[in-house]
């Protein structure tokens, strides 16, 4: 029995399904989640989504999205679960931001990701292919074998995801498989332009805020583009932390890396107890393995890790490391 097979077998047997999201959850994770839970709830399966962060608001109009619990999965009791399904994960520590949280071995665990470096630890089953441009295609392809029927609504989940990750159809994961997928995810009955509108024409105001802050505090050193945003900052523009992760990363890939010269982009958030860094390169610089060098992880072309120290040690560490790649 292949691979995708042993995974719906696994899913056929559940009841009862876990699916938390990843921190700082953007709309691949929110898609893929929820595409499942509709699919799975069809089988008469009882499924809970549950995120340690909040739903951006560019993600609730997707449907069931402003369902979503906002709990850490290490409060909850997963022995209340037959299965935990775990999506768009490639590091266990990303589904908690609880120190030491553990996954228990008595509950059976899928994990289905796009990430090079999947999670390895107390998984029963895995699928993952880095060469996929976001789970959402995966799932894709799994419920094409699997000969399930997609609702629009299943659809319009899975064509959130690969957008997301896509860049709307920017980045080099755009494969013309990707847009073949993608056209008949439209022909089920997904809304392109609802996603688009909604990922990225509806900003409000104290995004842009964050932005002119962002650009104001941008510095170039050779062509590593970096800027940083401080506590006092973020008080000041007083975005909840489901927008600033959000606002942050496409500022991080739409705006500094498309800045003449630059071929290297980060943003550096202070977070009080850490600093956040996310990290994004042109197409032949990989900045992932620098990001799982200091315990974060992610893609080639766009990373993330949390740095232990202070802002300043952040920014030298990392524009070394950088420094080091682009030559």
């Amino acid at each position: 029995m292949d691979q995708p097979q042993k995974i719906l077998k696994v899913l056929k047997q559940a009841k009862r399904i876990l699916i938390p999201l990843h921190v700082n959850v953007d709309g691949d994770s929110v898609g893929s989640a929820l595409a499942l839970q509709l699919l799975l709830e069809t089988w008469g399966k009882k499924v809970n989504v549950v995120s340690v962060d909040p739903v951006p608001a560019n993600l609730l109009f997707l449907s069931r999205a402003k369902k979503i619990r906002k709990i850490d999965p290490a409060d909850l009791d997963l022995r209340k679960y037959n299965l935990l399904l775990i999506t768009d994960i490639s590091n266990l520590s990303r589904l908690s931001r609880k120190e030491g949280f553990q996954l228990s071995p008595e509950i059976k665990t899928i994990n289905i990701d796009h990430h090079p470096s999947g999670a390895e630890k107390l998984i029963d089953l895995k699928y993952v292919d880095p060469n996929a441009s976001s789970t959402a295609e995966l799932l894709f392809d799994l419920m094409k074998q699997w000969k399930v029927k997609l609702t629009p609504e299943i659809a319009q989940c899975l064509l959130t995801g690969i957008i997301t990750d896509t860049g709307c159809f920017q980045y080099a994961s755009t494969t013309p498989e990707v847009l073949e997928k993608s056209a008949e995810l439209i022909h089920l009955g997904a809304n392109r332009e609802e996603i688009v509108f909604n990922i990225y024409r509806s900003w409000p105001l104290p995004v842009l805020s964050l932005w002119a802050t962002l650009l104001n505090n941008a510095k170039l050193k050779d062509s590593i583009l970096y800027t940083t945003l401080s506590r006092q900052e973020q008080k000041r523009l007083k975005i909840d932390h489901a927008n600033l992760s959000t606002a942050r990363s496409y500022a991080a890939s739409e705006l500094l890396r498309a800045i003449k010269g630059t071929e290297a982009a980060a943003i550096f958030t202070d977070e009080g107890e850490k600093i956040h860094v996310n990290l994004r390169s042109r197409a032949e610089f990989d900045v992932g393995k620098i990001a799982e060098t200091l315990g974060g992880g992610g893609h080639s072309n766009s990373a993330a890790f949390d740095f232990q120290g202070k802002m300043k040690e952040a920014i030298e560490k990392t524009t070394e490391l950088v420094e080091r790649v682009l030559k």
